[in-house]
């Protein structure tokens, strides 16, 4: 089995330990940031996300995202559902490590609602109960200018121009990573 199907299997086996517990998770709105490059294409977004809507698809957003913008590159979608699944994964773990320490507490038994709203803010709540609960993304009307969608199909000078800055920064860091353990070795000894 590969490096990548273990990870997976783990994180599935990690998934379904949850599945037994009481969650009482009724509204949780959270927000979600993208900010990829995928080949030659930049794309920045941020948009409302009912993580408590498990029906929601991050796969089915990204093409449909995909498709709205234009975007032909094939790995752009997955690419933004991986983004997507990866804060969701943040959320969910959070929300359950938040319920376990909330049950835990000797000052009294709050529900895990309780947790959740005060993270998420009445905002984000009362911005779905305006929408109802039928989908799983929303944009604030008022907002939209700031949550408008941004997509760079970068040149080949570009991407090449970004891959030695990111080169470049990777060399630096690595250089004093090395200096900062040559120092740390040097005088932890004295």
């Amino acid at each position: 089995m590969t490096q990548i199907a273990q990870s997976i299997q783990m994180q599935l086996a990690e998934f379904r330990s949850y599945e037994g517990q009481d969650m009482h998770i009724k509204e949780k709105i959270v927000p979600i940031k993208i900010d990829l490059r995928v080949n030659n294409t930049v794309i920045r977004d941020q948009f409302l996300w009912d993580a408590s809507n498990f029906e929601s698809d991050p796969e089915e957003f990204a093409r449909t995202l995909c498709e709205d913008l234009n975007i032909e590159d094939p790995e752009v979608g997955p690419a933004i559902a991986v983004a997507i699944r990866e804060q969701l994964y943040e959320v969910a773990t959070q929300s359950v490590s938040s319920a376990r320490e909330t049950r835990v507490s000797k000052k009294g038994r709050r529900g895990i609602e309780n947790v959740t709203n005060s993270k998420t803010g009445n905002s984000a709540l009362d911005l779905l109960k305006l929408f109802g609960n039928k989908g799983s993304v929303i944009r604030k009307r008022k907002e939209w200018y700031l949550y408008e969608p941004i997509v760079d199909i970068l040149s080949n000078e570009e991407v090449g121009a970004l891959d030695a800055r990111e080169e470049l920064n990777a060399r630096l860091k690595k250089k004093l990573d090395e200096k900062e353990d040559s120092f740390q070795t040097r005088y932890s000894h004295g």
